[in-house]
């Protein structure tokens, strides 16, 4: 009766312990293994080592976890999406989940692992590293140093990221040098990132219908811009011309000459009446004896016979009266003979003529008193 109950023992023990090897998946192809108790409770005795997966055959072996997976227990799982073994820190074998890290490109936000922004990192071994200064990566999950570029504002030269010098700008990265300000344009600002940091000198207006375009151009003839900015040229004022080409200032016309606004050439200034043009950029005034009526550059002019001026800077002449007569010079008007200035010897351009008294008399053209 004991051995009965021995027996039903046994193989009640048995096949407990088999169900369990089955629940735990350790029997798989291994089912002639377990011709004994013994062999069954040797297996369950045997440690696992962590890392390693049992594969049962015959003469059982533990073989490591490859780098999709983490292996404890004798059981081997499979890494979380984007993780892998590889890239682990740890000096053993992956027998835990944590030993399973992001694939370079991915950085890890809790338990999952994302695919990386551009920006200044890149990711390896589950770690964000930076960029050397003023160096981005522009595409979706950066995993190498040598995807990071120099940033606008910057260009590459001798392996570093060097800024725009003033007078230039650079919209996009991974240049090898900057876009200097278009023409008659400058700014003083480093590390310009766009062209309308660029500002028209002066001198100067922008002529360009948007910013993409932007272009700038010297003032015309007759305008001017004293200071930098893309607004326009201003027009010059009366008496003022600009020869164009750029001009800062509006230049004043010389002495005793005029010009109408806007004016683009200094024969533009015109010479006042009784004042004619030097020859040498400048006026002056007509000598006696002649006169000029008009505003012009003209030269001044003899007055007709029988006139007479002896101030300069006259627009016209005296007209010599009755019993009077003038020079060759045309500064004064002469009492003819038998006449006489009053008061005498006059120095007037048209003196008060007088006939001599009776039994007094005169010759000639003067102003000289008469003589009994």
């Amino acid at each position: 009766m004991y051995i009965y109950m021995y027996v039903c023992i046994y193989i009640y023990i048995y096949k407990y312990i088999y169900a369990c090897l089955v629940a735990l998946e350790l029997t798989h192809g291994c089912e002639h293994m377990y011709k004994n108790i013994y062999t069954v409770f040797a297996l369950l005795a045997a440690p696992r080592a962590r890392g390693f997966h049992d594969v049962y055959y015959e003469g059982m072996r533990c073989e490591p976890c490859d780098v999709t997976s983490f292996c404890t227990g004798g059981r081997r799982f499979a890494c979380p999406a984007h993780r892998l073994t590889e890239f682990s820190h740890s000096d053993g074998l992956p027998s835990d989940v944590e030993d399973c890290v992001c694939v370079p490109g991915f950085n890890r936000t809790g338990d999952v692992c994302q695919l990386a922004p551009p920006g200044a990192f890149y990711y390896r071994k589950g770690l964000s590293l930076t960029f050397p200064q003023h160096k981005h990566t522009y595409q979706e999950g950066p995993s190498e140093l040598q995807q990071c570029v120099c940033e606008p504002g910057y260009f590459l030269l001798g392996g570093a990221c060097q800024q725009c010098v003033p007078d230039s700008f650079n919209p996009v990265p991974n240049q090898t040098a900057c876009q200097g300000c278009p023409a008659w344009s400058s700014h003083a600002r480093l590390g310009s990132t766009v062209v309308t940091d660029c500002v028209c000198d002066a001198g100067a207006y922008s002529v360009a219908a948007n910013a993409a375009e932007f272009v700038c151009s010297l003032c015309a003839g007759g305008t001017a811009k004293a200071g930098p900015g893309n607004g326009a040229c201003a027009t010059c004022v009366n008496n003022t011309f600009s020869n164009g080409g750029g001009a800062t200032a509006c230049l004043s016309c010389h002495a005793q000459s005029v010009a109408p606004g806007g004016s683009d050439f200094r024969d533009d200034c015109l010479c006042l009446p009784g004042f004619e043009d030097s020859g040498d950029v400048s006026c002056v005034a007509c000598a006696t004896g002649k006169s000029k009526a008009d505003t012009s550059n003209a030269i001044c002019d003899l007055y007709i016979s029988n006139s007479s001026q002896n101030i300069t800077g006259q627009s016209f002449c005296h007209t010599c009266g009755e019993h009077s007569t003038s020079l060759s010079d045309r500064r004064h008007c002469m009492c003819n003979a038998g006449h006489t200035s009053n008061p005498p010897l006059s120095t007037v351009s048209a003196p008060v003529r007088v006939a001599c008294s009776p039994n007094f008399y005169k010759p000639g053209l003067s102003q000289s008193e008469c003589t009994p």
